[in-house]
């Protein structure tokens, strides 16, 4: 996950919290948040930005340079409307009492140049109007003000605002200035420069040239705290195989302190510039991108490159975005990431996920949620093929070796829809099993039947199919039928045996006194009538007294099925008896729920006129439940097995 910080990996709560001023010990900013109350502390003393020209420049300065305004809600609460770091500089300069409107009463804009990810930079041009201006900065007609990068300031300044009034920028004040973009930095403040170059006329068409020549005015550190669900997403993402990148525009050593505090580097690792990527050859890049996990100062062609090198070692990447320029970077990317807050509609559009919160915890949680549903699909999967082939295998084998259709077409209607159906729909319920996100992620070639699932399909489809194809023979056998046979052995019955089977209408009166011979004449003659499938023909001798063994057989395969996704739903390896139904109502609903329908086929009586099922003893359910229940028992010893 390539990740950029400000919103994303911190809170985007701007807060001013330090000026650096030429000639000026570091001027403290309390108050947090956007509430414009706070005051200026230099030294452990107040100090008051209307009285003190210096801080009061650099204040006004900083507030003239923003697009960003203030709002007001009804519940008193105040909101930025535009960047949060401009809006982090106007709440500054509220707490002294002036407002951008206030401050362009006096020095209104006249024309600007934007902001650009390349230059890092916006200048700002003002009218000269009135007598305070002329004196805090210069008796000039008009003025630019530039704010941006303070690297890139401090290379285009050529002087700096001492007290007294600028003073030429030598290659000691440069270094000492370096010293303290880095001191805070380090300190994991986002910092700005504020510099302003005199006018003596607005030029027709503004250029990037007009920032140079700079008066630097000082720097400002702003805190945007990193979030405290980042740093537990960056582990939870780990812990599941997935590596979390950095890719920022601030300095490199704010970069750095922000991904040390959550953890995306360690202690002693450092951030690659968007500058140095520049200069690296494709083996550079490669080698980079292995080693290091943030990435500062960048242009959105550097997120391209780094998204591309990533890409050629095999990575699947996500890469978050808000910006415009961001668009073909996430277009290149695997899953590009929007931001649903600050995106703009184009970066929105580029892109196939968007964060409603722009949290990167959300892009860690749709993962998990992702991993979840697909275990599901393939819970789902493995649950119906190994029904289905179930259903086919028994079919088959009786059509194969001989013997009566073990299951009416009705019956295996029934089956598919309702014992195979609520439960399959229930297991999309399932929340997830506890080491979903402790697995490494799969390969995306990978089959939804690798890691034992084709395996496993096969097996139970055989078991399921061995256990229902044993009850039918079962059944024949308690009854004294033989299922091999063209008359089942019927022939061989008393009178007696044959109304519990057959029923008191369908047993002929004189049964005990026929011969057996008469007797197979009078089954092969009914059987005239046979379905060309092997259904004895209905009403019959022979339909009546598969009755019985076929409802073992139908009971046996419906409840075997329900038996089976019980085990399913807790997964592949976590045991039935730990989870139960705890973690998915639905499913306990729709087992119970199944077993009432499949007892409600088997009992109540116009349904088993619908379906021919024959009502079985207490003690012959207690039997089907029993056998059914093996492939249930069989599934958590292969767990026992794979957990071992």
């Amino acid at each position: 996950i390539c990740s950029d910080k400000t919103g994303t990996l911190t809170k985007n709560e701007m807060t001013a919290t330090l000026l650096a001023l030429p000639g000026h010990d570091d001027v403290e900013v309390t108050g947090i948040g956007y509430k414009p109350h706070g005051e200026f502390h230099e030294g452990g003393q107040q100090l008051d930005p209307q009285t003190d020209s210096a801080v009061g420049r650099f204040i006004k300065a900083m507030a003239l340079a923003t697009d960003a305004y203030l709002e007001q809600g009804k519940d008193g609460e105040f909101s930025v409307v535009g960047d949060t770091t401009e809006g982090a500089l106007l709440v500054a300069a509220q707490k002294v009492g002036w407002s951008r409107a206030q401050l362009e009463n006096d020095m209104p804009r006249v024309s600007e140049l934007p902001f650009s990810s390349e230059r890092k930079a916006m200048t700002t041009i003002h009218e000269v109007k009135a007598a305070d201006p002329r004196d805090l900065f210069c008796d000039c007609d008009f003025i630019a003000i530039t704010k941006g990068a303070p690297d890139r300031l401090l290379d285009w300044a050529v002087s700096e605002h001492m007290p007294d009034g600028p003073v030429e920028l030598s290659d000691t004040r440069r270094a000492a200035w370096q010293m303290q973009i880095d001191r805070m930095a380090t300190a994991g403040l986002r910092v700005l420069g504020v510099a302003y170059r005199p006018l003596d006329s607005v030029p027709e068409e503004v250029k990037p040239d007009i920032e140079r020549e700079l008066i630097l005015l000082g720097l400002i550190g702003i805190l945007d705290p990193a979030r405290p669900e980042a740093k537990n997403a960056v582990r939870t993402a780990r812990s599941a195989g997935i590596r979390s990148i950095m890719i920022t525009g601030d300095h490199a050593l704010t970069a750095e302190a922000i991904a040390r505090d959550l953890g995306i580097i360690n202690e002693g690792e450092q951030a690659i510039t968007g500058a140095e990527i520049e200069k690296m050859s494709e083996e550079q890049i490669i080698e980079a991108v292995k080693t290091t996990s943030a990435f500062a100062r960048v242009a959105p062609e550097h997120k391209m490159r780094l998204v591309r090198t990533l890409q050629q070692q095999g990575q699947v990447v996500a890469m978050t975005g808000d910006g415009v320029n961001d668009a073909p970077a996430l277009k290149q990317a695997d899953i590009g990431v929007a931001m649903g807050i600050t995106g703009t509609e184009v970066s929105k559009g580029a892109a196939d996920m968007v964060l409603t919160d722009d949290n990167f915890a959300s892009i860690v949680a749709a993962v998990e949620e992702g991993r979840i549903i697909y275990d599901n699909i393939r819970k789902f999967v493995l649950f119906l093929l190994s029904s289905n082939v179930g259903e086919i295998l028994v079919m088959f084998v009786a059509i194969v070796i001989g013997m009566p259709i073990p299951l009416l077409a009705i019956q295996i209607l029934w089956v598919n829809l309702v014992t195979d159906g609520l439960p399959a729909i229930a297991l999309g319920f399932d929340p997830g099993e506890p080491d979903v996100m402790k697995r490494k992620p799969r390969a995306t070639d990978e089959s939804i039947f690798a890691h034992g699932v084709g395996r496993r399909i096969i097996w139970r489809s055989i078991f399921l199919a061995l256990l229902t194809l044993a009850a039918f023979v079962g059944g024949h056998l308690a009854h004294g039928l033989d299922p091999l046979s063209r008359t089942q052995g019927v022939e061989h019955l008393t009178r007696e045996q044959l109304v519990v089977l057959a029923g008191e209408e369908t047993s002929p009166q004189d049964w005990d006194s026929l011969d057996t011979a008469d007797r197979i004449e009078l089954l092969t003659s009914e059987g005239e009538g046979a379905g060309e499938h092997g259904e004895a023909a209905e009403g019959t001798i022979l339909a009546a007294a598969e009755r019985i063994p076929r409802t073992i057989a139908f009971t046996v395969l419906a409840l075997g099925q329900i038996f089976h996704v019980i085990a399913i739903h807790a997964g592949h390896k976590e045991s039935f008896f730990k989870v139960w139904f705890t973690n998915n109502r639905f499913m306990l609903w729709a087992v119970l729920g199944t077993f009432a329908l499949q007892f409600a086929v088997v009992y109540l009586p116009f349904l088993q006129e619908m379906f021919d099922t024959y009502p079985l003893k207490p003690l012959e359910m207690v039997i089907v439940i029993a056998v059914a229940s093996l492939i249930f028992f069989a599934v958590e010893i292969e767990k026992l097995i794979l957990n071992r």
